[in-house]
């Protein structure tokens, strides 16, 4: 087969698309080495892959701006660029459907159904359309394919889709995480970041569902009882959006519970930090209220580190039994699991252990693996639809 992949997102690699992006194509590198791949990218790229994989830039024509040419990009320049190559399958990895031209099948990954169910996400007319938009268009998909079986439930609901048309293919994570590292490159790293003192770890985005106010809130009852600090990491793609205030008014409510000494935010971090930020933490913190899926629960578990997470959405899925759960609306519940975490060993211990144990359930391999049988059967179904034709 010849294959198109869209990977717009290649050229935002720390995005949650770009992960996925990258993973699922480091995947299928190791496993296939028979199919032809062509991923199309928006700009240029540094992406070291086997000869079956050619990358090629198609430059978006932004005359209207940057979000309609984006969109004329996914709905015409990339599918003109699959027929001239004449491919057999384009797959979108993240929510599109080409509608303008459908000669070639489509398969569209849709992560989860959050920017259509919160209405923080549709903050202009124009995203509200390209919602719609895509939202419509996903029925003229050939298959969908979601990364966990809560998406798979709120997408057949949101768009509806019929359930046997969505395809779960979990998600993997950087091998990286599973090496044990040495205390003084931790500590190298930690000082990069200005961590002086033991701490809780956050990695995560900002907006409204991600509940990091809460988190911090949920900090204060506690703080006093505690060695270890508050970290936050990660930030914002966009100044103008009302869903990331809790980003922008952090400063201002730390200031005001009167913890500048003890919650600090360091940023956007470098992916090769992450595995030291992940050992160096007592533990890892995830309050969210709706995720698709949630890579750094994962990542925590492959680095040995305790976590307590939100019982909500995919994240209780990918979790299961491995961390130490919590109603992410309640204050009260969030401090309670965190204190209790950090005050008992053994629970700690039991957590660790746990999380090792779950997250060796996953890797962008066996996620490429379950992709390549996907699209293999495509092709047995295309062959056995055109024998039915002649």
């Amino acid at each position: 087969m010849k294959i198109v992949i869209n990977g717009y997102f290649l050229s935002r690699p720390y995005t949650g698309f770009g992960d996925y992006t990258i993973g699922l194509l480091k995947g299928l590198a190791k496993i296939d080495q028979k199919n032809q791949y062509i991923i199309f990218t928006s700009a240029k790229v540094d992406l070291k892959l086997p000869s079956n994989f050619k990358i090629k830039v198609i430059i978006p024509c932004n005359f209207f701006g940057v979000a309609l040419g984006k969109l004329w990009w996914e709905q015409f320049q990339i599918m003109w660029g699959a027929k001239k190559e004449k491919c057999d399958l384009v797959h979108h990895f993240y929510p599109v459907t080409s509608v303008l031209i459908r000669s070639i099948p489509q398969i569209n990954s849709i992560h989860d159904v959050i920017p259509w169910n919160f209405p923080g996400y549709n903050y202009s007319f124009l995203a509200k359309f390209l919602r719609a938009f895509t939202r419509w268009s996903a029925h003229f998909a050939d298959w969908i394919v979601t990364v966990s079986e809560t998406s798979k439930q709120d997408i057949a609901k949101t768009f509806n889709l019929p359930e046997e048309k969505i395809c779960v293919i979990y998600n993997g994570y950087q091998k990286q995480f599973d090496k044990k590292l040495s205390a003084p490159l931790i500590k190298k790293v930690l000082q990069k970041y200005k961590i002086q003192r033991q701490y809780i770890f956050y990695l995560g985005g900002f907006d409204i569902r991600k509940n990091v106010r809460k988190l911090v809130l949920a900090y204060k009852k506690i703080a006093p009882g505690l060695k270890q600090d508050l970290i936050l990491a990660g930030g914002v793609f966009s100044p103008q959006r009302k869903i990331y205030d809790d980003y922008y008014k952090m400063p201002a409510l730390i200031k005001k519970i009167g913890l500048e000494k003890r919650v600090k935010m360091i940023g956007s971090v470098e992916s090769q930090h992450l595995p030291a930020l992940y050992q160096g933490a007592s533990i890892f913190v995830s309050p969210t209220m709706a995720e698709g899926f949630n890579i750094p629960v994962l990542e925590a578990f492959a680095s040995g580190t305790a976590v307590t997470c939100s019982r909500a959405s995919a994240t209780g899925e990918v979790a299961q039994d491995a961390a130490l759960k919590f109603n992410s609306e309640s204050i009260e519940e969030i401090a309670d699991a965190i204190y209790s975490l950090l005050k008992d060993s053994a629970l700690r211990e039991k957590y660790i252990l746990a999380g090792k144990v779950r997250a060796a359930d996953f890797s962008w391999q066996k996620s490429a693996e379950k992709l390549l049988s996907l699209y293999l059967k495509f092709n047995i179904i295309r062959h056995i639809h055109t024998c039915k034709q002649v």
